[in-house]
C-alpha cells in the first residue's frame, strides 16, 4: 500500500491523521493520557471567547458537565485538568 493511501479516509476525499499510537503499547493500563477532542470541521460549537473568557454554548455546557461527571461513571478514571474551548476540548 502506498503512503498516500495510508493517509486517506476510506472514501479518499479527505486526508486523515497519521496513527500516533504505539503498536505494542497496552492503552488499557493505568497511566497519564492527554486527550484532545475536536468539533466536526473545527466549528466553534462549544462556545466563544468574549473579553478573554470562555462563554459556553448549550453544547459547551453539556461537554463541561459531562467531563465533570466522567469519574462518577468510571471510578477508575481521574481527570487532573480539562479545558473546554470553542472548537475543541483538552483533558
Amino acid at each position: 500500500m502506498k503512503e498516500a493511501e495510508l493517509c486517506m479516509n476510506i472514501d479518499n476525499s479527505t486526508p486523515r491523521r497519521k496513527n500516533l499510537r504505539l503498536r505494542e503499547y497496552d492503552y488499557s493500563q493505568n497511566n497519564v493520557y492527554f486527550v484532545t477532542i475536536c468539533c466536526d470541521k473545527r466549528r466553534s460549537l462549544l462556545g466563544s471567547i468574549v473579553n478573554g473568557y470562555m462563554e459556553y454554548s448549550e453544547f459547551g455546557q453539556i461537554a463541561y458537565s459531562e467531563l465533570l461527571a466522567l469519574p462518577t461513571r468510571f471510578p477508575v478514571l481521574e481527570i487532573d485538568e480539562f479545558q473546554v474551548m470553542p472548537n475543541h476540548i483538552h483533558c
